[in-house]
């Protein structure tokens, strides 16, 4: 028996049911619950940034359903940011009209409560990968940082980043990961995906960000959105035309293009803590459908990614970005 909570507000007990759908836990109560906390939800509506006119850090929320996870990720940023001055970052929640009421609500309440949170709801879904650029698009941080709705930033680990990024050691910083079930339990790290063998705390600067392909791929090392910062404008420049619906990478692609030659910044500090499935968990997922398509929030199926037809598309000068894999 746990408290459901949804807006803020704390509705009475209710006996639970677990179940593992799309690579993700869903806890779900009693079906009047359900209902009617989204009726007393309402209309949400769209609510921006109050402060941090001119942000050095965005960070970029897509949303889409999953409000307990929402709010979970909402508070591990804002508990991060109590002590840092005023005007410093802001946090822009990008909702995808979301079925779930709920998501929006959770999003606004964080608004409501903190001035340099903001809302912004679409106007129709767009999918996944074009809503993940659409969030990014609602941001003014000289930086920017997309985030998953489902990770969480690691405690006391904001500062070592907020850090790294004043000191503009390029316009990409790439930081370390910790994975948590779907329940948020602690799970081992997974060999394969660091860019370079580093200790912890350690720091490494590469010439070029396709560089960071050689050890691990680029793919492994880039490829997850939460433990990447940019310079947002050169990146928001790059068409990502040419890039949706062969991938479900769109924003690696447009990186690629608009840092490729550019130097990239890696430190082995763990920011953020990834929501991963575990072995079991994706050999079930795997026999419901292939693993090549990843529609978890309603979106059409897309190839992780088709590279023979994404490289001729990339305008780079020098190597290919791809070494490994």
């Amino acid at each position: 028996r746990v408290r459901v909570e949804a807006a803020g507000l704390v509705q009475r007990e209710q006996p639970l049911d677990v179940v593992v759908h799309r690579f993700e836990l869903a806890v779900v109560p009693c079906q009047d619950v359900v209902e009617g906390a989204a009726a007393r939800v309402g209309a949400v509506a769209p609510v921006a940034v109050r402060d941090a006119p001119h942000p050095l850090l965005s960070v970029a929320v897509p949303g889409f359903n999953r409000p307990s996870l929402l709010e979970e990720c909402l508070a591990s940023i804002v508990a991060e940011l109590e002590f840092v001055e005023p005007g410093t970052v802001e946090i822009v929640v990008t909702d995808d009209q979301s079925p779930d009421r709920r998501a929006a609500a959770v999003a606004a309440e964080f608004a409501r409560m903190h001035p340099f949170v903001g809302l912004r709801i679409n106007s129709e879904n767009l999918g996944l990968e074009a809503n993940l650029l659409e969030a990014a698009r609602g941001c003014r941080g000289e930086y920017l940082w997309i985030f998953g709705n489902d990770d969480r930033w690691v405690p006391s680990g904001f500062a070592q980043v907020l850090e790294d990024i004043r000191a503009a050691p390029a316009d990409v910083l790439l930081f370390e990961k910790s994975r948590i079930g779907l329940d948020g339990r602690p799970l081992p790290d997974r060999e394969g995906n660091a860019p370079i063998k580093l200790d912890p705390g350690q720091a490494h600067r590469f010439d070029r960000l396709v560089d960071v392909g050689t050890y691990n791929g680029v793919n492994s090392s880039l490829g997850w959105i939460s433990q990447v910062v940019m310079r947002r404008k050169p990146f928001m420049a790059v068409d990502p035309e040419p890039y949706l619906g062969l991938t479900m990478y769109p924003q690696l692609a447009m990186m690629l293009q608009a840092f490729g030659d550019r130097p990239l910044f890696y430190r082995n500090h763990r920011a953020a803590l990834h929501r991963s499935p575990t072995a079991p968990q994706r050999l079930a997922a795997v026999r419901r459908r292939s693993l090549l398509a990843h529609d978890g929030q309603g979106h059409g199926r897309r190839p992780l990614c088709e590279w023979p037809r994404l490289l001729p598309r990339l305008r780079l000068g020098g190597r290919g970005p791809v070494h490994h894999g």
